[in-house]
């Protein structure tokens, strides 16, 4: 698989997976151009991006998101910006006791062990399939995509591309 960068389009190189074809990430230069712009403006470099698009730091909370993660969600950066992804994507164990990151369901949760293992390796996380159990007007539904991650300074950049509801929810 062809790996480019999302925001400029230089070729990042090839990884062998079991898919073909060319998946996003960001080079090292548009990586610190991002980091050194204030919120407001990071808000608008992910808007480049035609998918829905998180910026994490290394508690796992959210710091910035583009316009198609608001969009997704229904929810305003105040609802987005400090919180957790289960609180942010209405997981069904968000408000179980210690919350999101901290219940039993959390250790599998395919989205949380990317992000964790890209903080911890550097190493990206490319094109993972991931389903997550969340609540969407009081039911619970089965959402499945596909995941990238990406370290940006001491951020994961989180990109959630194929977003799909469950047929068997």
């Amino acid at each position: 698989m062809k790996i480019e960068c999302a925001w400029c389009g230089k070729s990042m190189g090839e990884k062998a997976l079991h898919v073909e074809g060319t998946s996003h990430s960001m080079c090292e230069d548009c990586a610190s151009d991002l980091l050194s712009r204030p919120i407001g403006s990071i808000r608008d470099y992910l808007d480049r991006l035609e998918y829905p698009v998180l910026l994490i730091d290394s508690e796992t909370n959210m710091k910035a998101e583009n316009t198609r993660l608001k969009e997704l969600t229904g929810k305003e950066p105040e609802l987005i910006e400090g919180y957790k992804g289960g609180d942010v994507f209405n997981c069904i164990h968000h408000s179980k006791p210690g919350g999101c990151g901290k219940t039993i369901h959390c250790k599998v949760c395919t989205i949380r062990n990317a992000v964790e293992e890209t903080f911890n390796t550097g190493n990206p996380c490319i094109d993972v399939k991931a389903t997550l159990k969340v609540y969407v007007e009081d039911a619970e539904q089965h959402v499945s995509s596909f995941i990238t991650t990406h370290k940006v300074g001491d951020f994961v950049l989180l990109a959630i591309k194929d977003l799909r509801v469950d047929e068997k929810s």
